[in-house]
Protein backbone atom coordinates (compact mmCIF):
# COMPACT_ATOMS: atom_id res chain seq x y z
CA UNK A 1 0.00 0.00 0.00
CA UNK A 2 2.85 2.41 0.82
CA UNK A 3 4.49 1.82 -2.57
CA UNK A 4 1.23 2.59 -4.40
CA UNK A 5 0.69 5.74 -2.32
CA UNK A 6 4.26 6.95 -2.96
CA UNK A 7 3.96 6.19 -6.69
CA UNK A 8 0.77 8.24 -6.88
CA UNK A 9 2.45 11.12 -5.00
CA UNK A 10 5.44 10.95 -7.36
CA UNK A 11 3.14 10.94 -10.39
CA UNK A 12 1.28 13.97 -9.03
CA UNK A 13 4.58 15.80 -8.45
CA UNK A 14 5.74 15.03 -11.99
CA UNK A 15 2.39 16.19 -13.38
CA UNK A 16 2.57 19.49 -11.46
CA UNK A 17 6.13 20.11 -12.67
CA UNK A 18 5.18 19.36 -16.28
CA UNK A 19 2.20 21.71 -16.07
CA UNK A 20 4.38 24.45 -14.52
CA UNK A 21 6.95 24.10 -17.31
CA UNK A 22 4.32 24.17 -20.02
CA UNK A 23 2.68 27.32 -18.56
CA UNK A 24 5.95 29.20 -18.15
CA UNK A 25 9.15 27.95 -19.78
CA UNK A 26 11.25 30.29 -17.64
CA UNK A 27 9.97 28.55 -14.51
CA UNK A 28 11.47 25.32 -15.82
CA UNK A 29 15.07 24.67 -14.83
CA UNK A 30 15.97 22.38 -17.72
CA UNK A 31 17.89 23.46 -20.80
CA UNK A 32 17.10 20.58 -23.17
CA UNK A 33 13.73 19.18 -24.23
CA UNK A 34 12.89 15.87 -22.56
CA UNK A 35 10.56 13.07 -23.67
CA UNK A 36 9.78 10.52 -20.95
CA UNK A 37 8.11 7.26 -21.98
CA UNK A 38 6.65 5.71 -18.84
CA UNK A 39 4.64 2.78 -17.58
CA UNK A 40 1.40 3.97 -19.16
CA UNK A 41 3.06 3.05 -22.49
CA UNK A 42 5.06 0.09 -21.20
CA UNK A 43 5.54 -1.72 -24.51
CA UNK A 44 7.00 1.43 -26.07
CA UNK A 45 9.17 2.12 -23.01
CA UNK A 46 10.56 -1.40 -23.13
CA UNK A 47 11.35 -1.18 -26.86
CA UNK A 48 12.98 2.25 -26.56
CA UNK A 49 15.05 1.27 -23.52
CA UNK A 50 16.27 -1.91 -25.21
CA UNK A 51 17.12 -0.03 -28.43
CA UNK A 52 18.94 2.68 -26.48
CA UNK A 53 21.15 0.08 -24.83
CA UNK A 54 21.18 -2.58 -27.62
CA UNK A 55 20.01 -5.14 -25.05
CA UNK A 56 17.06 -7.47 -24.58
CA UNK A 57 15.04 -8.18 -27.71
CA UNK A 58 16.30 -5.09 -29.55
CA UNK A 59 17.59 -5.91 -33.00
CA UNK A 60 19.92 -2.96 -33.48
CA UNK A 61 23.65 -3.69 -33.46
CA UNK A 62 24.81 -0.62 -31.52
CA UNK A 63 23.12 1.44 -28.78
CA UNK A 64 21.00 4.24 -30.24
CA UNK A 65 21.60 6.43 -27.19
CA UNK A 66 19.49 8.96 -25.32
CA UNK A 67 20.09 12.20 -27.25
CA UNK A 68 18.27 12.74 -30.53
CA UNK A 69 17.65 15.62 -32.91
CA UNK A 70 14.80 16.19 -35.36
CA UNK A 71 15.09 14.85 -38.88
CA UNK A 72 12.43 15.78 -41.42
CA UNK A 73 12.84 12.78 -43.73
CA UNK A 74 9.60 11.59 -45.29
CA UNK A 75 7.56 8.87 -43.62
CA UNK A 76 7.85 5.52 -45.32
CA UNK A 77 7.07 1.91 -44.55
CA UNK A 78 10.55 0.68 -45.50
CA UNK A 79 10.65 -1.75 -42.56
CA UNK A 80 7.91 -4.08 -43.75
CA UNK A 81 9.29 -7.63 -43.83
CA UNK A 82 12.52 -6.63 -42.03
CA UNK A 83 13.46 -8.52 -38.85
CA UNK A 84 11.08 -7.39 -36.11
CA UNK A 85 8.33 -6.55 -38.63
CA UNK A 86 7.78 -9.82 -40.45
CA UNK A 87 4.41 -11.58 -40.71
CA UNK A 88 5.65 -14.02 -38.05
CA UNK A 89 6.45 -11.08 -35.76
CA UNK A 90 3.00 -9.64 -36.47
CA UNK A 91 1.32 -12.89 -35.51
CA UNK A 92 3.20 -12.99 -32.17
CA UNK A 93 2.34 -9.34 -31.46
CA UNK A 94 -1.38 -9.83 -32.18
CA UNK A 95 -1.39 -12.75 -29.74
CA UNK A 96 0.35 -10.61 -27.11
CA UNK A 97 -1.37 -7.22 -27.60
CA UNK A 98 -4.50 -7.81 -29.69
CA UNK A 99 -5.23 -6.88 -33.30
CA UNK A 100 -4.27 -3.18 -33.19
CA UNK A 101 -0.49 -3.14 -33.48
CA UNK A 102 2.04 -1.04 -35.40
CA UNK A 103 5.60 -1.82 -36.30
CA UNK A 104 7.61 0.62 -34.19
CA UNK A 105 10.94 1.95 -35.33
CA UNK A 106 13.30 3.32 -32.69
CA UNK A 107 14.98 5.68 -33.13
CA UNK A 108 11.94 7.08 -34.92
CA UNK A 109 12.09 7.96 -38.60
CA UNK A 110 11.92 11.64 -37.56
CA UNK A 111 15.05 11.30 -35.38
CA UNK A 112 18.63 11.76 -36.53
CA UNK A 113 19.50 8.07 -36.10
CA UNK A 114 16.20 6.72 -37.46
CA UNK A 115 15.29 5.59 -40.94
CA UNK A 116 16.41 2.90 -43.33
CA UNK A 117 19.94 4.29 -43.70
CA UNK A 118 20.58 3.58 -39.98
CA UNK A 119 19.14 0.05 -40.00
CA UNK A 120 20.26 -2.30 -38.48
CA UNK A 121 23.17 -0.38 -36.95
CA UNK A 122 21.08 1.87 -34.67
CA UNK A 123 17.42 1.16 -35.54
CA UNK A 124 15.39 -1.54 -33.80
CA UNK A 125 12.02 -2.70 -35.14
CA UNK A 126 9.24 -4.27 -33.09
CA UNK A 127 5.45 -4.54 -33.10
CA UNK A 128 3.80 -2.64 -30.25
CA UNK A 129 0.22 -1.56 -29.47
CA UNK A 130 -0.82 0.98 -32.11
CA UNK A 131 -2.18 3.52 -29.61
CA UNK A 132 1.09 3.57 -27.67
CA UNK A 133 3.18 3.94 -30.82
CA UNK A 134 1.11 6.79 -32.23
CA UNK A 135 0.85 8.69 -28.96
CA UNK A 136 4.62 8.66 -28.37
CA UNK A 137 5.21 9.75 -31.98
CA UNK A 138 2.80 12.64 -31.43
CA UNK A 139 4.49 13.61 -28.15
CA UNK A 140 7.87 13.69 -29.95
CA UNK A 141 6.43 15.97 -32.63
CA UNK A 142 4.70 18.28 -30.12
CA UNK A 143 7.91 18.58 -28.10
CA UNK A 144 9.95 19.24 -31.26
CA UNK A 145 7.54 22.00 -32.27
CA UNK A 146 7.43 23.60 -28.81
CA UNK A 147 11.23 23.51 -28.53
CA UNK A 148 11.81 24.74 -32.09
CA UNK A 149 13.83 21.61 -32.92
CA UNK A 150 12.54 21.48 -36.49
CA UNK A 151 14.25 24.77 -37.35
CA UNK A 152 17.45 23.87 -35.47
CA UNK A 153 18.75 20.61 -36.95
CA UNK A 154 21.52 20.05 -34.39
CA UNK A 155 19.39 20.73 -31.33
CA UNK A 156 19.19 17.59 -29.20
CA UNK A 157 16.47 16.28 -26.90
CA UNK A 158 16.77 13.70 -24.16
CA UNK A 159 14.63 10.58 -24.58
CA UNK A 160 14.08 8.58 -21.37
CA UNK A 161 12.30 5.23 -21.33
CA UNK A 162 11.47 4.08 -17.84
CA UNK A 163 8.50 1.85 -17.12
CA UNK A 164 8.63 2.65 -13.37
CA UNK A 165 7.59 6.24 -14.04
CA UNK A 166 3.80 5.90 -14.12
CA UNK A 167 3.10 8.34 -16.94
CA UNK A 168 4.62 9.52 -20.20
CA UNK A 169 5.17 13.22 -20.79
CA UNK A 170 7.36 15.76 -22.54
CA UNK A 171 8.95 19.00 -21.41
CA UNK A 172 10.15 21.75 -23.73
CA UNK A 173 13.39 23.54 -23.03
CA UNK A 174 13.53 27.15 -21.91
Amino acid sequence: KRVVTQTLRDAASIKRYVEKCRRNRNACDIDAPILVVGGDRAAMAEHIREAQTANGEALNLAPSGFLHSWNSRKKTKWYRSEDGCTSKDLSKAVTRYGPKVDCDEFPMNSMDLGGKSNYPQFVSLRYVPAGQNRSIGKMWELMANASRMKSKPNKKAVVVAWEKIPLSFWLPDK
